[in-house]
């Protein structure tokens, strides 16, 4: 009889500690339903507000010298730019032009101005020929954000530093070339150490070649349906 006394005993102190187990199980379990519901709760409202996308800013070039007229009117600004790259550019921008802003603090009546355009094709193609305002009092660029400018800069002070220990160094496509190896930023120390001469065939397959860009009176057929808006649609 004491012995089964006992052995009842056992095993009701057993499912004891077996129903506290469960108990310590359902509390954790509880704990990371609230916490899921916490995320839920907090993924929702992340995606209720709007995503912000950064914008391009590939089809905008930036132009530097024209003059700023106060509260001047969006379509005389317009027409005049079309005006300024069909005299000096020989490029129709009638209907490419998508919106203006000036740079910078209104401090002064030149301020650069951005203008931004519906295609990249047409940036890159003024890009190119921006040798056409040579002369003129303007000049046209391609636009840098913060990031950019930023990375500019660096390349610029490599540039400077290759410079100064007598090595060949020149920045093209946004790309630094020491003697004529494409150099990375975080290399270029390493790189320095190494022997600067390279060979005349190295140098050809490793750096890009100079790019002559035609006269700007002269377009290439390449680029004739480049200066128009778009191209003519067949009648009916």
């Amino acid at each position: 009889m004491d012995h089964k006394i006992k052995t009842l005993t056992s095993q009701n102190d057993q499912r004891k500690q077996e129903l506290n187990h469960l108990n310590i199980e359902i509390d954790k379990l509880q704990i990371e339903n609230e916490n899921l519901k916490k995320e839920i709760k907090g993924l929702s409202t992340q995606t209720s507000q709007p995503t912000y996308i950064p914008e391009s800013n590939y089809k905008k070039i930036v132009l530097y010298g024209l003059a700023e007229y106060y509260r001047e009117p969006e379509n005389l600004l317009f027409n005049r730019l079309e005006d300024l790259f069909r005299d000096i550019a020989q490029v129709d921008l009638s209907g490419y032009i998508e919106d203006t802003y000036r740079m910078g603090r209104n401090t002064s009546s030149n301020r650069p101005l951005v203008i931004e355009l519906i295609s990249k094709r047409m940036v890159k193609y003024l890009l190119k020929n921006s040798q056409c305002f040579q002369g003129t009092g303007l000049f046209i660029a391609e636009f840098l954000d913060n990031t950019a400018r930023k990375e500019r800069a660096q390349l610029r002070e490599e540039l400077f530093a290759a410079r100064k220990k007598g090595l060949h160094a020149i920045i093209r496509n946004k790309q630094l070339y020491i003697e004529g190896k494409l150099t990375h930023l975080n290399n270029f120390n390493n790189n320095t150490n190494k022997d600067p001469h390279t060979n005349s065939r190295e140098l050809s397959t490793t750096m890009p070649t100079n790019i002559t860009n035609p006269p700007c009176n002269e377009i290439t057929s390449d680029e004739q349906e480049i200066n128009t808006f778009r191209k003519e649609r067949p009648t009916i």
